[in-house]
């Protein structure tokens, strides 16, 4: 059984790894007109914010996978030069990428920051985590009651699959963090 599994696994992250780092969406400029083409990105919820360097979000926008198609046009002309990010989320992913805005246009900076989020169950007191590293470090920690660590451990291999056995903590809210650059996800859970 776990041969089956991990062969399943391992097939998964070679399909998933091409298809995971690959954003599903392109940007494009006109001026001091950003657009949006999500038109490969249509079976989740879409939120998009643009914010400034100091991470002040100037922008937010949600979009319904019947939106897909459509491409989403962001006038920017209000807008003082300078470096910008868009960052666009679904329920997997969460892809980030930087544009300069110009006196009269933009520059998309072509680097595609992915960051994949972890699949994360909790079975009675078993705490199973899985992520997609896509190459990168990553720390995984489990924050308790009063958000101390009370486990941390460094993610490097491109898989990560661990079950965590709970049940010696107390009853209670706990928190379980991926962190990988910049970019982190955190999990509530309650042990009962």
């Amino acid at each position: 059984m776990k041969t089956l599994f991990f062969a399943v696994l391992l097939t998964l992250l070679t399909a998933g790894t091409l298809s995971a780092a690959d954003p599903a969406y392109r940007l494009t400029s006109y001026g001091h007109t950003l657009v949006l083409n999500t038109s490969n990105w249509n079976k989740a919820d879409l939120l998009v914010q643009i914010q400034d360097q100091e991470g002040h979000i100037l922008t937010t926008q949600e979009y319904k996978p019947k939106e897909a198609g459509r491409l989403k046009r962001f006038n920017l002309a209000q807008l003082e030069t300078g470096a910008y990010t868009i960052t666009i989320t679904d329920q997997v992913r969460t892809c980030t990428q930087e544009f300069v805005l110009n006196e009269k246009s933009m520059t998309i900076h072509p680097e595609v920051k992915t960051f994949i989020k972890p699949f994360i169950t909790l079975d009675e007191s078993k705490l199973k985590v899985n992520f997609l590293n896509l190459g990168k470090s990553a720390t995984l920690k489990i924050l308790g009651l009063q958000q101390e660590t009370i486990y941390q451990t460094q993610i490097d291999q491109p898989a990560f699959n661990k079950a965590y056995n709970l049940s010696n903590l107390a009853k209670g809210e706990y928190t379980v963090m991926v962190l990988q650059g910049d970019k982190y996800y955190s999990h509530p859970f309650e042990l009962k």
